[in-house]
């Protein structure tokens, strides 16, 4: 009869290994440049209409897709900035050890107020 537990049968604590979790820096900018680059090849980040003629008139219906496109653009940029200064905020780290795990083919599943409310990045 064998125990699985953090105990051996008489009580007395099991010796416990912890393996290595670090990982090195050329795998953390790798995965940063990920992180800072866009989703796919063909993926092209666009700035909006053009205000002249009519697009000017249906810029303002474009507004939300605008600021997205911008901020989006202002994002990566950061990103890609601090891989290149060494320097990692706290969504970039978050990023970056996520990205270590699928990285590892270890499923990850974000769940939870933040995923919830749109503040996990």
């Amino acid at each position: 009869m064998s125990s699985s537990g953090f105990f051996t049968l008489d009580g007395q604590p099991k010796s416990m290994s912890c393996p290595s979790t670090g990982l090195s820096e050329e795998n953390l900018n790798q995965i940063g440049l990920v992180a800072s680059s866009v989703p796919v090849e063909d993926f092209t980040i666009h700035g909006g209409p053009k205000r002249s003629g009519t697009a000017a008139a249906s810029a303002g219906r474009n507004r939300p897709l605008n600021a997205l496109c911008c901020c989006l653009s202002r994002i990566l940029k950061g990103r890609a900035e601090m891989v290149r200064n060494r320097t990692v905020d706290w969504a970039l780290a978050e990023y970056m050890a996520l990205g270590s795990l699928l990285k590892e083919g270890i499923h990850v599943r974000l769940s939870g107020q933040d995923v919830e409310r749109g503040t996990f990045r």
